[in-house]
């Protein structure tokens, strides 16, 4: 019995060793990364504790990705890793666990600045302003979106009124799942009276898109936002976008 309990502690001790002292960029390198659209400069370090550097999704420059796994969940056949991203767009932590079939992102806090994202039109770019998350929960399974929540919010409705006189509250909302895609919903209102609801759906093999309607009395500001790409339906100044952001 002893024997069997020295054997199995030396296979243990094995596993790990061999764990912590794999290149990160060899398993970066064999893993289906390219599926979604996400690429990288180089790597450094181990898949127990590294850095990838200059990473890519499709055309949107993320910046550098810190990991360090936590071995514990190896038990429960898991990767999960604490990451630390720093970039152009921001910077932000989470914890990310990669199943058979799923990816879990818990404890999401990021800040994101509006203008660098790619994704977005010219105009809404030109705003300029940040975004934030907090508390961010995702889970995809199969690349469906399972479960979210955690809030989002940013001023850039607040910059945008303040460029014909008024003043905007924050566009807050919950995250959440719409039907294989992340959902985030976002609402807020203007001190004329206007309101504005927007949407931002994301897909890791979809897809994503951005969508707002806007309502108000303000002539000039209607007359501001068809020329800045919302259409007129019924009531509503309506404005929406597709961008491919991962995959083929």
């Amino acid at each position: 019995m002893r024997v069997f309990g020295l054997s199995f502690l030396f296979v243990i001790v094995l596993f790990v060793t061999l764990i912590a002292t794999m290149p990160l960029g060899f398993v970066l390198d064999r893993a289906p990364m390219q599926r979604l659209g996400v690429r990288w400069s180089g790597t450094s370090g181990t898949i127990y504790s590294g850095q990838i550097n200059g990473v890519v999704a499709g055309a949107q420059s993320i910046g550098d990705i810190a990991i360090r796994l936590d071995p514990m969940d190896l038990v429960n056949r898991k990767i999960s890793y604490f990451v630390e991203w720093t970039g152009v767009p921001g910077s932000g932590t989470a914890g990310v666990s990669v199943g058979r079939d799923s990816v879990a992102i818990s404890d999401l806090n990021a800040s994101i600045d509006i203008e660098p994202l790619v994704g977005l039109a010219g105009e809404l770019r030109r705003i300029g302003g940040t975004a934030s998350i907090r508390s961010g929960e995702v889970l995809f399974v199969r690349d469906v979106c399972v479960e979210a929540s955690g809030q989002v919010t940013t001023n850039v409705l607040g910059r945008a009124a303040a460029s014909y006189g008024q003043t905007g509250s924050d566009l807050v909302g919950i995250l959440s799942c719409d039907g294989s895609m992340l959902n985030i919903p976002l609402s807020g209102s203007v001190s004329g009276g206007d309101t504005v609801d927007a949407q931002i759906r994301v897909g890791l093999s979809e897809p994503s898109s951005f969508s707002s309607s806007v309502k108000t009395t303000n002539p000039e500001l209607s007359a501001l936002l068809l020329l800045r790409g919302f259409e007129r339906v019924g009531d509503m100044l309506s404005y929406n976008r597709t961008v491919q952001i991962g995959g083929a």
